[in-house]
């Protein structure tokens, strides 16, 4: 019966053959589902790598290539051919390294590539590789636990580049901060890091000299001709100290007309010096610009020391340039022990007369002007004096200098002329007659406006004040520009006396321009006459006669015997100032020594 036997009655099979049947079409089924779904997820991951932005591979346990996505490939272009399912690492290595895929490996390709194999077998962290073209590559290597390697590269050429620009703007802009624009020289900024680097990396024992150069003569310059010729200078100062030190030394400009220049070691006193003198001669030398003659010099301060001392050495080469320019400038001068302790001791006096300032310590003296022909008092000069609480009464050589540092030679000049002006109305009231009250003042006060605004307008009581110029400016090539001036004083009814007259540029051709109320001859040329040296008393007489020509009397200072009275009263002099008269008084003592003389002569 067979196969008959296992029909039934009506030729269909039997139900347990279909129960069967049915259960090898489901699993025939769910095979062919699952085969699906597994191309589906493959698909999926596929697609999912090929999407990466970065280039993926993954290496098997043997180093072989199990997977990878195009971009992978189509970084690595010089050995694309060798990258393939089953290729192992080293394979594609050598074929880049066979094409010189690896600019870094160039001249060392063994040593790289086994460095480069032991990375990627033991990774530990990311990887900075170089292409061809300028690309760059971070690569993250990972170790599975399956023993995998799972690689991504990143192409960070943009990043690089944008690095790369923010590293140069970086450099453009410290150099910028530490470059003066004019001259190309490092600034005060970028003399410090100089100074810091040098102090960090030297020798503590290694000597460095250390100059301060500041410009003589330079504002005029400016003034006459223009910031465009001040500049011009500065740039030719610029390369004249460059010239005259060696390469590795530091040279900056730190201010208007200021340079330092760091002398690198080995560096003594004969080297410092020798560069100093270089230095100041050549900025001697006229400079021709734009068929203009500038004219400069320079004052140089130096100090010498160690590494450590860099620091302080420009404090003292400061106080060794403030020296030198105090000694004459266009000169250098080495800085000393002694030259500190001078410092040390005008700051303490500078202290000394802000204080003394407020607590009225500052006076007024006053020395008579009589007339030389008869004693009768014309008047007398007001002289700034300190009562210092130590050291006693000060003289203005002791501290005016220090009140000029300070701004305040304002201040004394307005305090002792207000002095001045009371003391005199004190001697009017008391019945002495007078008739000028004297003050020096220099033409640079004088040229400040407000100065001449504050003094009194017209006779203070019976006198007039008269201002004493110091002659120091040169009037014969200044004229025009101080011409102002002496229309203001005369218009508020100010005497004007030049002081000094024969000391500096007096000349009968600034008689005529100023056409001074007063003349005071200076004290040496008095001294000279009097003592008839080299025929000073024919010059005495040959300027009381230019002066009389031009009606302006002639005051003689300095007289201290009644042989000297008589003998420049024969010479010419119109009134007489020294100790023979008086020596200078406070204003008690003057009022007290007016009465005894009015006495005197009423007797």
């Amino acid at each position: 019966m067979g196969q008959i036997g296992a029909m039934t009655e009506a030729g269909t099979p039997r139900p347990d053959d279909a129960s069967a049947a049915q259960g090898r079409w489901r699993r025939a089924a769910e095979l062919a589902g699952a085969r699906r779904a597994a191309r589906a997820a493959e698909d999926r991951l596929w697609a999912a790598i090929e999407a990466l932005p970065d280039a993926f591979v993954l290496y098997d346990a043997e180093d072989r290539v199990a997977l990878f996505n195009t971009k992978y490939r189509d970084l690595y272009a010089a050995s694309a051919g060798a990258i393939r399912i089953g290729a192992t690492f080293e394979e594609i290595l050598r074929a880049g390294l066979a094409h010189g895929q690896y600019p870094e490996a160039a001249g060392r390709e063994e040593a790289w590539l086994a460095e480069r194999l032991e990375r990627h077998r033991a990774p530990r962290g990311p990887i900075a590789q170089e292409l061809p073209g300028g690309r760059h590559l971070q690569i993250h290597e990972v170790r599975l636990p399956n023993g995998d390697t799972a690689g991504f590269r990143v192409d960070v050429t943009e990043i690089k580049r944008r690095k790369q620009e923010l590293r140069e703007k970086a450099a453009a802009l410290e150099v910028a901060a530490t470059t003066d624009s004019l001259t190309g020289l490092r600034n005060r900024r970028g003399l410090e890091r100089a100074v810091a680097e040098l102090a960090r990396t030297c020798p503590k024992s290694a000597r460095f000299g250390l100059l301060h150069v500041d410009l003589d003569r330079f504002k005029p310059i400016n003034s006459v001709f223009g910031h465009a010729a001040g500049d011009f200078a500065l740039r030719r100062v610029a390369e004249v100290l460059t010239r005259s030190v060696r390469r590795e030394d530091v040279v900056a400009r730190v201010g208007g007309d200021e340079f330092v220049l760091v002398l690198t070691p080995p560096c003594d006193r004969r080297r410092a010096m020798a560069a100093a003198q270089r230095i100041l001669s050549q900025c001697s030398e006229p400079v021709d610009w734009n068929g203009k003659t500038l004219r400069f010099g320079a004052s140089i301060g130096i100090a010498l020391g160690p590494a450590a001392d860099l620091p302080r050495m420009q404090a003292d080469a400061d106080i060794a340039l403030y020296e030198a320019k105090k000694g004459g400038r266009n000169r250098n001068l080495l800085f000393n022990a002694d030259l500190r302790h001078r410092v040390e001791a005008r700051k303490a006096l500078s202290d000394d007369l802000l204080a003394g300032l407020s607590r009225g310590e500052i006076e007024a003296q006053y020395q008579p002007q009589v007339d030389a022909a008869d004693g009768t008092l014309v008047g007398f000069e007001a002289l700034a004096r300190w009562r210092h609480p130590v050291r006693g009464l000060l003289g203005p050589q002791a501290f005016l200098g220090i009140a000029e540092d300070l701004g305040l030679v304002p201040t004394v000049d307005r305090l002792i002329c207000d002095h001045a002006i009371a003391t005199g109305r004190a001697l009017v009231a008391a019945g002495h007659a007078l008739s000028t009250v004297s003050v020096n003042v220099s033409m640079g006060r004088l040229t400040e406006g407000p100065f001449v605004q504050q003094l009194p307008s017209g006779p203070c009581d019976g006198f007039r004040l008269s201002l004493e110029i110091l002659e120091a400016v040169d009037v014969d090539r200044d004229f025009d520009e101080i011409a102002w001036v002496f229309d203001a004083l005369r218009e508020r009814g100010i005497l004007i006396e030049v002081d000094d007259f024969g000391s500096g540029r007096a000349s009968l051709t600034s008689l005529l321009k100023i056409r001074p109320d007063r003349v005071k001859l200076d004290s040496q040329i008095v001294r000279a006459a009097l003592e008839d040296t080299r025929g000073a008393g024919a010059m005495v007489r040959a300027i009381a006669e230019m002066c009389h020509g031009l009606g302006i009397p002639m005051t003689a200072e300095g007289i201290e015997t009644a042989e000297h009275a008589r003998l420049v009263r024969e010479m010419g002099c119109d009134l007489l100032q020294g100790y023979y008269v008086s020596p200078p008084l406070d204003r008690g003592d003057l009022l007290s020594w007016a009465a005894a003389r009015s006495a005197h002569r009423t007797a």
